[in-house]
């Protein structure tokens, strides 16, 4: 018999999040990283995720028994504490895991349809990027590349040191606003595409931004796909996380990067009405709702040239 075809695979921490002591159940945290996230998202959207990361045993126990773990050992679990101001979030990092290397990628995780790397806090070493068979798609978010945890634990952003080792090895890569604030956006989104083909930008309750090379005449384009608005916002912890799930699913379906945008877009919406991971949708809810909002055949984002200006003004 064949060696089986493992569906998804995402690597990185899963982490405790430090929370108000809950009533109900006494706990001072709970579960997340993006790859928890993650990893619940593609069993909403109906496909199967493998986890690959490390943590002591009683926290990954933590996450849904339905949940496929590859579990790497360590006596500390990378602890999260987040403090937010509407959507605007302080971060502070009071432990972290060992980090993650390529040799701790087993032969049997290393040819899966698709590869979520979602580091938190640096934790995923560069050789992890370059592992998997060639046709492998391979989606990063690269935040966690770009963190630094100071005395206090207060993290702060920095420059993405590593990147010219990742890149090159990635079909896709999805940063914020937030990954890019400082500097010069356009031109820290065209560095990314002279390695990358395909560049998601989320733009909080804007929707996100698709960058993509164009081969033929090495020009790039962009197109702004739109959002789904939030009805309540609860919990917008792992949002990103679940749009990145969604849209690398999505973008392994149906090889259009708009529609993964626009699908992501919507499931990240819902997952945001609730708490931890409680609102993320199912496949059916997500695409009825563009079936309802988007009559068949409707959804054409306007696709523009990409020029040095377009994220300046």
């Amino acid at each position: 018999m064949g060696v089986p075809v493992i569906d998804c695979l995402v690597v990185g921490h899963v982490t405790k999040d430090l929370i108000a002591a809950q009533e109900s159940t006494g706990s001072n945290h709970q579960i997340g990283g993006a790859v928890s996230y993650a990893a619940v998202t593609a069993k909403k959207l109906a496909r199967d995720a493998v986890v690959l990361t490390r943590a002591p045993p009683d926290v990954v126990s933590e996450l849904p028994s339905e949940l496929d773990i590859h579990l790497l050992p360590s006596t500390t679990a990378t602890t999260f504490e987040n403090i937010y101001d509407g959507c605007a979030r302080t971060q502070f990092c009071h432990a972290v895991a060992p980090i993650l290397n390529a040799q701790d990628v087993p032969t049997e995780l290393r040819s899966p349809r698709a590869v979520l790397l979602g580091p938190v806090m640096d934790e995923i070493a560069a050789d992890v990027a370059a592992c998997f068979h060639s046709d492998t798609l391979v989606v990063a978010t690269p935040q966690g590349w770009m963190r630094e945890r100071g005395n206090d634990g207060r993290i702060r952003q920095v420059s993405w040191q590593n990147q010219s080792q990742i890149l090159p090895h990635l079909d896709a890569i999805i940063i914020s606003q937030e990954d890019i604030q400082s500097g010069n956006p356009s031109a820290t989104v065209r560095g990314f595409l002279q390695n990358v083909p395909v560049v998601v930008l989320t733009t909080d309750k804007d929707g996100c931004i698709v960058f993509q090379q164009q081969t033929k005449d090495g020009k790039a384009t962009m197109a702004k796909i739109p959002p789904r608005p939030v009805d309540n916002l609860v919990d917008p912890t792992g949002a990103g996380d679940t749009f990145a799930m969604a849209f690398l699913l999505r973008f392994q379906e149906t090889q259009d990067a708009h529609q993964a945008a626009l699908f992501a877009n919507i499931t990240a919406s819902f997952s945001v009405e609730g708490r931890g991971f409680s609102a993320i949708p199912t496949k059916a809810e997500v695409l009825q709702y563009i079936g309802s909002t988007f009559p068949p055949a409707s959804f054409a984002p306007t696709v523009r040239e990409f020029t040095n200006e377009a994220l300046d003004r």
